[in-house]
């Protein structure tokens, strides 16, 4: 049924779009009709079949897989492979970056001591001024070799006092008086 679909739909100009953790669990008439996927990531299974359907080279599936998943320590986004086919029936297969801003990155960072410096910090001023000072003083998401840093100073093992320091020190920069 979704294959007739997927080919009507094409007459009058709706393409149909298909979301799944692997490239493999779509029909393969779906597969065949696919003019670009995107992947996060690539296991061998599907790895194979991107090779036959898409030609995608081995060099480029190693340098993503190398990548790793998730987001870039660097701060610098999500990578993700895409790839296109185009006329003629080539296809170009790039490795991107989804690419996010410093408050995204702080809204959805999970390191236990970024995390505590957030809520802290939320705390005291909200959770969207918090994430926009957060942003402002630590670009790339994080703040955790900053808290490192001086519990290694501070020589602290617990660390909460390290952060309720850094939280004041970053509203007192901000001007705000609490």
């Amino acid at each position: 049924m979704l294959e007739t679909e997927n080919r009507e739909e094409r007459k009058f100009g709706v393409r149909t779009v298909l979301s799944s953790q692997y490239f493999r669990d779509m029909p393969e008439a779906l597969r065949q009709s696919a003019n670009n996927v995107f992947m996060v990531g690539v296991d061998p299974e599907d790895r194979r079949l991107l090779k036959e359907r898409f030609k995608v080279p081995d060099v480029t599936l190693e340098r993503f897989e190398r990548m790793g998943s998730g987001a870039s320590a660097d701060g610098s986004g999500v990578p993700f492979l895409g790839i296109f086919r185009i006329k003629g029936g080539s296809t170009i297969a790039h490795i991107m970056k989804n690419t996010v801003g410093p408050e995204e990155l702080w809204g959805h960072n999970t390191t236990p001591e970024d995390m505590s410096l957030r809520r802290t910090l939320a705390k005291a001023v909200g959770e969207d001024t918090a994430r926009r000072i957060l942003a402002r003083f630590f670009p790339n998401g994080s703040a955790v070799k900053v808290i490192e840093h001086r519990r290694r100073t501070a020589g602290e093992t617990g660390g909460e006092s390290v952060i309720q320091s850094l939280s004041n020190e970053l509203i007192d920069k901000q001007g705000y008086d609490l």
